[in-house]
């Protein structure tokens, strides 16, 4: 979903209690992974020191009380946000949870109470581009820099 709407750098905070999950969740994102650029990260503390040096915000999905509906957000929005979504048993982890500057949730309409994290994430990043059309597709210099990167990939993976 991160790929097909253009976002091109996700992050994942490994997580010691569910490392016999690793395989599976490696078979997921196998093949989106040529496309879009995913960091691993040892813990909490050292992703989001990346991204406050990169100058993201960060944004969680959260349904507590403190939380605002994603569609009453109103812009101007921050350049760079960094969407933070917790698994799906537990959500997002306390320590994560207390670092984020903003917290939303998605208005559901029928019975359903919770997503998928695919899906909630998908719908997450449509709403927030729908707020910022300015923001969707990458600059050009950056889609370039993929692009050689890329093609250097594939040229490495010819017999």
């Amino acid at each position: 979903a991160a790929d097909v709407l253009g976002v091109q750098y996700v992050c994942i905070i490994a997580d010691p209690a569910g490392l016999k999950n690793l395989e599976f969740a490696e078979g997921i994102v196998a093949g989106a992974d040529r496309y879009v650029t995913v960091r691993h990260f040892a813990d909490i503390d050292e992703c989001v020191a990346e991204l406050r040096r990169a100058g993201y915000q960060l944004w969680a999905t959260d349904l507590s009380p403190e939380a605002e509906c994603i569609s009453e957000l109103k812009s101007p929005l921050p350049e760079k946000i960094a969407l933070i979504l917790g698994r799906e048993a537990d959500g997002i982890s306390k320590p994560l949870l207390e670092q984020a500057d903003r917290r939303m949730y998605l208005q559901l309409r029928g019975f359903t109470e919770s997503l998928n994290v695919a899906v909630a994430g998908a719908l997450c990043v449509d709403s927030l581009l729908q707020l910022m059309p300015d923001c969707r597709g990458l600059p050009e210099a950056i889609r370039e820099d993929l692009r050689q990167e890329w093609l250097g990939d594939a040229a490495v993976q010819r017999p």
